[in-house]
């Protein structure tokens, strides 16, 4: 049914180009040059949001990943678990607020220095956790 209803289209659509002026079939050559143009930059711009969600995943996941390696290569997990559970939940609520602020700002129009600058704050904001949990383990 459907398949049928495609063709009947499709005749239609040639009859219609058939009786075209050239002035009409330049303007609906405009119009499809500028609708795949709109697809293009949109599939771009779902590219760069991807990408930044893979990045502040990553650098969410960084100081989180960091004390959970650092407790194990020191045994300190069985001796101190409690500062060390601390800093692994300081890690996780760390990495969980970054996800969740560039999410929010994911759904933005990004061109490439909005990209850089969201790269190089997740970044600081990362160490500054990194450097949070290292000091509370330290006191602890």
């Amino acid at each position: 049914m459907c398949a049928s209803a495609y063709a009947q289209d499709d005749e239609i659509m040639k009859m219609y180009e058939q009786l075209m002026t050239p002035q009409e079939r330049e303007m609906l050559d405009r119009y499809e040059e500028a609708q795949r143009k709109s697809e293009e930059a949109q599939a771009v711009r779902h590219t760069k949001k991807m990408i930044a969600l893979v990045i502040s995943i990553i650098v969410g996941l960084i100081p989180f990943m960091y004390l959970l390696v650092k407790s194990f290569k020191e045994n300190t997990w069985k001796n101190n678990a409690g500062g060390t559970v601390w800093g692994l939940v300081i890690g996780l609520a760390g990495g969980v607020l970054l996800f969740a602020f560039n999410y929010g700002l994911l759904w933005m129009r990004m061109n490439h220095e909005g990209l850089l600058n969201a790269i190089i704050t997740y970044g600081l904001v990362g160490a500054l956790i990194v450097g949070v949990i290292y000091l509370l383990n330290k006191k602890g």
